[in-house]
């Protein structure tokens, strides 16, 4: 075909509309972290909620009684960014949760959740 020459090429589009299926999954590997506390920023310009969690560890010091604790030291140890929305969703889980475990405090059970929070 030379330089100048047109191709002669036929487009033909079809739509068809998609049903998605979700799923989860969890990786038999995942390693459970323990935190003392955890602090959260929420950044309205990027749309993305941070949570920060932190570990106490106890300073010591040698007096003349023996060693004592001369404070307590908050170390950072991991940081987790998260849509806005997902943050919110998990907060409206929680209070309703916690709504739950005050009406029955007696009964005990593990929930999982929430069931599903999209962003959009």
């Amino acid at each position: 075909m030379a330089a100048n020459e047109k191709a002669d090429v036929e487009i033909h589009m079809t739509s068809k509309t998609l049903k998605m299926n979700n799923s989860l999954s969890v990786d038999e590997g995942i390693q459970a972290l323990a935190a003392d506390f955890v602090k959260v920023m929420i950044d309205q310009d990027s749309q993305l909620c941070t949570f920060l969690f932190f570990k106490r560890h106890p300073k010591p010091v040698q007096t003349e009684q023996g060693i004592m604790m001369d404070g307590v030291h908050e170390q950072a140890f991991l940081e987790v960014k998260v849509p806005l929305t997902t943050a919110f969703g998990m907060s409206i889980y929680m209070n309703e949760m916690m709504k739950e475990i005050r009406q029955s405090p007696d009964r005990k059970k593990i929930s999982f959740g929430p069931a599903s929070i999209t962003n959009g």
